[in-house]
């Protein structure tokens, strides 16, 4: 795991609370967890096009 990262260990909890969620909290969660996912998926970009490189030469 990484430095400064966060551990869900019970996945219950986290599942029964999303379930009792509105609309409007569960469109905030969701901006929250793209958000999040953007720089991730950008970061795997990169690396992506470097082993296509490799087999297109």
């Amino acid at each position: 795991m990484k430095p400064g990262s966060v551990k869900i260990v019970d996945r219950v909890s986290p599942i029964e609370a999303i379930k009792r969620l509105d609309e409007d909290d569960l469109l905030f969660l969701n901006r929250l967890i793209v958000e999040r996912l953007k720089p991730i998926s950008q970061a795997k970009v990169p690396c992506s096009w470097a082993a296509l490189r490799w087999v297109i030469a």
